[in-house]
């Protein structure tokens, strides 16, 4: 199983522009591939359908020092924040 590793190179503020993640896809996600065995999915329709339900509370920024490290679950949602 690959590991998600998001590296900060610098320090990222909580305004500063950090990675965005779901912790909250990760069940969300398993639960959906459990219901959906034939499986050949987009990851856009995955996360779509998974996400769906969950509301702003499931997600979390990433700040840190530079030198930080992240280690994520395979299927934890992450995009970059502007």
């Amino acid at each position: 199983m690959l590991t998600q590793v998001i590296c900060l190179f610098t320090d990222v503020e909580p305004r500063g522009g950090p990675t965005l993640v779901c912790p909250a896809a990760i069940p969300a996600v398993c639960k959906w591939l459990h219901d959906h065995p034939e499986g050949g999915y987009d990851n856009k329709i995955v996360l779509g359908e998974a996400l769906r339900d969950v509301d702003d509370a499931g997600f979390e920024y990433l700040t840190g020092k530079a030198g930080d490290v992240f280690l994520c679950h395979p299927f934890i949602a992450s995009v970059v924040a502007v």
